[in-house]
């Protein structure tokens, strides 16, 4: 009986102890495919769709239950990021997105779903403002409570945009993809599947894409518009299957992995390919880091919204290579993969550790078939290389994996052969086996910003001690001068570049499949 008795007590001294080391979330980085989008060829093309923004609401409202609001099952509880406010607070979060119409509107779909307009917010935010007025009239903000989120869009001029886009204005990257549609793995694939594009194009494709449209080439368009007009027009539903578009979406599931694979080979040096994976792993890298120095209290929650390619080429590289065929296809509207930064809570107290080595992260993908479905599920899975034993991985692991893949703005810019302004203050700068970006610690740019600033002293010093030089020998002659803005001309021989700096893979053959991945992962 004593004996029992030993052993209740130690299984509920145990028992105590595990509650009391319950996890607890610092932060997470999220990236957020847009939602539904009108296609190409149809009327209002790039646009989001309704369903594409409901998706996206859906999808916030998703992240809202998992980050923010609390649980009463304590099992639940540790998903939620630790001091994350329930209204807005821009502070707190960062919202990056492409430039293009259709993203930039499921960002604010998503926002609007993460922070839903809430009734009496300027209350909540404890504002001076907030009153009535001379009538007695409660004074609020708009729409019941509107909360409206900062979003950062950057451009292709903008140095972050190698880092949500890196596919883009990649020279190299659109070598590679051509150098692949000339192997023989792509022949063979095109030789393939033509006779299914060449009678899809006479049938509904005819005056809305050119001719040389219809191939694999151009298959996730295809599939887009194939799927948009089977969905929203009955006329369409006449003429073409649901088998129809099945097909198209397992070509172009084919297509879209081909070309963002993490593989080596040939026609992908550098694995360059992969280019928008790896450059996005530093805006990972970045965002987590950023809130690892400040203890949880910067970079809560990293919003970033973009198109299918940065995704599908991050998990290329990221997740463990015994877990990927699942997530070869394209990913779902309003498809999500975040890294979620947490540790163990010591005797129940929520302090950030002050080792870091007690510092964990674990990656998730969302994409169910509906993305505004409150009940898709959030999967964990392995990265680098460990198995499901080992879902969570130290950071400090995560850390040397993410550096020795991801690429610095100052990489990305020579992996491409970069002709964006900002690249030029890298041109000559090259990066060697005994000076690499990857041994200094991740995101740390000071020293090439320094040297750029050294560079530009140096030249302004130059040019001064010519101009006086000049001056001075010529005193004498009367000549009128036209005024010339020195900040001016100085900003076209060096750019100003930006203090994020960044560091990545290419595709497997695309040979046929009669395995159909219609649901993608």
């Amino acid at each position: 009986m004593l004996v029992i008795c030993f052993f209740f007590i130690f299984f509920i001294a145990h028992a105590l102890a595990q509650d009391n080391r319950r996890q607890i979330t610092w932060g997470s980085v999220v990236f957020t495919r847009h939602g539904e989008t009108v296609p190409l060829g149809a009327v209002g093309a790039h646009a989001l769709t309704p369903v594409g923004a409901q998706q996206l609401v859906g999808a916030g409202r998703a992240f809202r239950q998992r980050y923010i609001t609390p649980h009463r099952n304590p099992n639940l509880s540790f998903f939620n990021v630790d001091g994350l406010s329930p209204v807005l607070n821009n502070d707190e979060i960062e919202i990056s997105t492409t430039p293009e119409p259709n993203v930039v509107s499921s960002a604010q779909a998503f926002i609007q779903g993460l922070y839903p307009p809430t009734p009496e917010l300027a209350s909540l935010r404890g504002l001076l403002s907030y009153a009535t007025d001379v009538n007695g009239h409660l004074i609020d903000y708009p729409l019941n409570g509107y909360q409206y989120p900062v979003i950062s869009t950057y451009r292709a001029e903008d140095p972050m945009s190698a880092h949500i886009s890196g596919h883009k204005n990649c020279p190299q990257h659109t070598n590679a993809v051509r150098a692949f549609a000339a192997s023989k793995e792509f022949h063979d694939v095109f030789d393939s599947t033509q006779a299914f594009y060449s009678n899809i194009y006479s049938r509904i494709l005819f005056g809305v894409y050119p001719r040389d449209m219809a191939s694999i080439y151009h298959a996730t368009a295809v599939y887009e518009y194939l799927q948009y007009q089977y969905t929203y027009n009955s006329t369409a539903r006449d003429i073409i299957s649901r088998t129809d578009v099945d097909t198209a979406r397992q070509y172009a599931n084919q297509w879209a992995h081909a070309t963002s694979s993490g593989a080596d080979v040939h026609w992908s040096k550098d694995r360059v390919l992969a280019i928008a994976g790896r450059s996005l792993a530093y805006a990972i890298m970045r965002s987590l880091q950023q809130n690892e120095r400040s203890k949880g209290s910067f970079n809560k929650l990293s919003l970033i919204f973009g198109g299918y390619e940065p995704l599908m080429a991050f998990l290329e590289i990221v997740v463990s290579k015994a877990y990927r065929e699942s997530l070869s296809g394209l990913p779902n509207h309003g498809a999500s993969v975040m890294i979620d930064l947490f540790s163990m809570a010591e005797d129940g107290i929520a302090e950030f550790p002050t080792d870091n080595s007690k510092l964990m992260v674990r990656l998730l993908i969302r994409n169910g078939t509906d993305a505004s479905d409150p009940e898709s599920q959030f999967k964990q899975y392995p990265m680098f290389g460990t198995n499901k034993k080992e879902i969570a991985m130290p950071y400090k692991d995560f850390v040397d994996q993410m550096v020795f893949n991801m690429k610095s703005t100052s990489e990305w810019c020579r992996s491409c052969n970069g002709q964006e302004n900002f690249c030029y203050q890298y041109a000559e700068h090259k990066s060697t086996k005994k000076c690499d970006f990857t041994t200094l610690p991740p995101l740390d740019t000071g020293a090439l910003i320094g040297l750029g600033a050294v560079s530009f002293a140096l030249l302004t010093l130059a040019l001064s001690c010519i101009f006086c030089m000049w001056r001075g020998h010529r005193h004498r002659r009367k000549l009128r001068w036209n005024h010339v803005d020195d900040t001016e001309s100085n900003a076209n021989i060096i750019s100003p570049g930006s203090s994020r700096d960044i560091r990545m893979s290419a595709p497997p053959s695309i040979a046929p499949s009669n395995k159909s991945n219609t649901s993608s992962y």
